[in-house]
């Protein structure tokens, strides 16, 4: 069983780094009427598993360890506030369930949402229906039913839900199993089913507005539709504020790393020093140098802004400003400014 859940695990690894694609082609003639099929013969679920840190309960089996993603050994691992992965794992069946906060706004019809703004949710060249889930209290859910699956896979995707809360914040859900729990695959659908069907409020809503945030021993201010989220390590902290944005669109961020070591934009993107545009400013009473790169038109290339300031002998911040034009980029200079 220990195998079996490992390489479900980094069959799950592999996916997250390489991502996935929507091919929905909007055909919502379905198998079922969204009831749990029934006889039900899942495994028994308990209530209450947290999903990104009280935005939604789940119910799932009795003994689901929540395991935070870590998509490679040197990195921290993902905040619970972006992500949640729920784990069970038995002689006889496992199941993992993810969890993302998209930070996209639905457009208003969730099925459009899910057929046009999906996270990755597909497996490459899969298509797949759509099913309404009746959930209360200002919640709207989608169920997003592959019609194929590749029974060798050691991460099979069973089922996928587009959920929307009362303020139109989008998250996608994802249900995993390996092969072998899939030889019973109408379990492990009538599984997914019920398990989706339990998605309710946690009562936590994202902060919007214009607020401060405290980040270690300093003060951010937070512009209006922005959210903070923290990502901590044993030698490093990282703060990302992310724009909330329209579902479909790339959602801008900038990244704020306290810790000795950072790893520079310019350099993943192979971009000399003497190539980004220098400005001068303040940040925490320091003097900072931002390097800015604009690509060249037909470059494949995207723009950014960072610094680097020394706060002491041992710590550093580097601020990583990856928007998505010019008005977001001086957006989030002013909030790396505002430091405090």
């Amino acid at each position: 069983m220990k195998k079996r859940v490992c390489a479900l695990l980094a069959a799950l690894c592999l996916l997250l780094l390489y991502g996935c694609q929507d091919n929905s082609n909007g055909n919502t003639d379905l198998p079922y009427n969204g009831d749990i099929p029934l006889p039900y013969n899942g495994v028994p679920l308990s209530g209450g598993y947290s999903l990104l840190d009280g935005r939604l309960l789940v119910d799932m089996p009795e003994g689901t360890q929540n395991t935070p993603i870590q998509v490679s050994q040197n990195s921290a691992p993902d905040s619970e506030r972006t992500s949640t992965q729920l784990i069970y794992a038995s002689a006889e069946r496992n199941i993992v369930l993810t969890a993302y906060e998209d930070f996209q706004l639905s457009g208003g019809s969730l099925e459009d949402d899910a057929r046009n703004g999906l996270k990755d949710p597909i497996a490459a060249g899969q298509q797949f229906d759509l099913q309404p889930v009746s959930a209360g209290d200002g919640l709207s859910v989608v169920e997003i039913i592959p019609r194929t699956f590749n029974e060798s896979d050691n991460a099979i995707l069973t089922r996928s839900a587009l959920v929307k809360d009362a303020n139109g914040a989008l998250i996608t859900i994802n249900l995993y199993t390996d092969a072998e729990s899939f030889k019973d695959r109408d379990a492990c659908f009538s599984q997914a089913d019920a398990i989706l069907m339990s998605l309710r409020p946690g009562g936590r809503m994202l902060e919007t507005g214009v607020h401060k945030e405290q980040i270690g021993d300093y003060t951010i201010q937070v512009a209006a539709g922005y959210v903070l989220t923290t990502q901590t390590s044993d030698t490093f902290t990282v703060y990302t504020v992310t724009k909330m944005v329209p579902v479909g669109t790339q959602p801008p961020y900038m990244c704020l790393y306290f810790g000795v070591y950072p790893s520079l934009v310019c350099d993943s993107q192979n971009i000399s020093l003497d190539d980004l545009e220098t400005g001068q400013d303040t940040i925490l009473g320091r003097d900072a140098t931002w390097g800015t790169y604009r690509p060249k038109p037909g470059e494949d290339k995207f723009l950014f802004r960072e610094t680097v300031v020394s706060l002491s002998a041992d710590l550093l911040i580097h601020v990583a400003i990856i928007p998505s034009d010019e008005t977001d980029m001086e957006e989030m200079t002013r909030m790396a400014e505002s430091l405090t």
